[in-house]
């Protein structure tokens, strides 16, 4: 080891999982930065751990959103979602497989932009109505 850490300039460590890392200077120096990363992933796990409880007092002290219940208006459009999210699913569906034909490149190519404008738009609605939903459904059974 100790010829080695005189002689080379970059050491290639097989680090599990298919991968291979290249670090700078011989062994003593992986082992060194090896120390280093483990010690900053630790720091990172304990202090999301300490944020999550801190989260977690801080939730169950106050009570949120979920403690109320769902308005008339708020239940007639929780029994709706689920159809528009369907129905946004199959357009995406329907825009998607347009947009893989070839030949409408060939024919067509302002549609083919159209149709992925459209798609961004089905798309950015669809995240938008299925977090909806998400949120009905927390308070309902909240």
């Amino acid at each position: 080891r100790a010829f080695l850490d005189e002689v080379c300039t970059s050491t290639m460590v097989f680090e599990g999982d298919g991968r291979i890392g290249e670090y700078v200077g011989g062994y003593t120096d992986w082992v060194a930065e090896k120390a280093k990363q483990e010690a900053v992933v630790a720091r990172a796990a304990a202090e999301a751990a300490r944020l999550a409880a801190a989260n977690a007092q801080t939730a169950a002290a106050k009570p949120g959103p979920s403690a109320r219940k769902l308005t008339n208006k708020e239940r007639a459009e929780l029994a709706e979602l689920p159809a528009r999210i369907e129905k946004l699913e199959t357009e995406q569906a329907e825009l998607s497989e347009k947009v893989a034909d070839p030949e409408l490149y060939k024919r067509d190519p302002a549609a083919v932009r159209a149709a992925a404008d459209r798609i961004e738009i089905v798309e950015r609605e669809y995240a938008q109505t299925f977090a909806r939903w998400e949120e009905l459904e927390a308070l309902a059974n909240g």
